[in-house]
């Protein structure tokens, strides 16, 4: 996968990685809501700095967390209400886990873009495909 930006960080003249940039490179970072998700971001940030960066988040089943499944339940008309409910709700919760990841990456110096993709398991394989590298075994 070829990054459009990914010429922004080389020196015009010696197509050298800039030594105060990410070097030309594309960080994504899988980013859940946790705090050791959140050191990442920033330790992450000081090897890399002032690169492109993409903050993910792999929207696995049963597409919203549990917290929110158990808040959702009570009051439901039936199941197919509730799995309606778990999708839309599973869906933004998604969306804001990435807008925070990206609020903290941006502050970090990070020109960063959320990436949110929907997969039905293997998390690890759906980042490596996302990153253009290969998947594991």
């Amino acid at each position: 996968m070829t990054d459009p930006h990914a010429s922004d960080a080389m020196t015009a003249d010696a197509r050298q990685p800039d030594p105060g940039t990410a070097g030309g490179q594309r960080v994504i970072l899988s980013y859940d809501g946790l705090v050791p998700a959140a050191a990442a971001i920033e330790a992450s940030a000081r090897l890399l700095p002032r690169g492109p960066a993409y903050v993910a988040y792999i929207w696995t089943p049963p597409y919203a967390s549990k917290a929110l499944r158990r808040r959702l339940w009570p009051g439901m008309g039936g199941v197919n209400d509730y799995l309606a409910m778990i999708e839309r709700e599973g869906e933004a919760e998604a969306d804001r886990l990435t807008a925070m990841g990206v609020i903290l990456a941006s502050a970090r110096g990070w020109d960063a873009t959320a990436l949110v993709e929907r997969s039905c398991g293997g998390e690890g394989a759906q980042l490596a495909q996302l990153a253009g590298g290969p998947a594991p075994p």
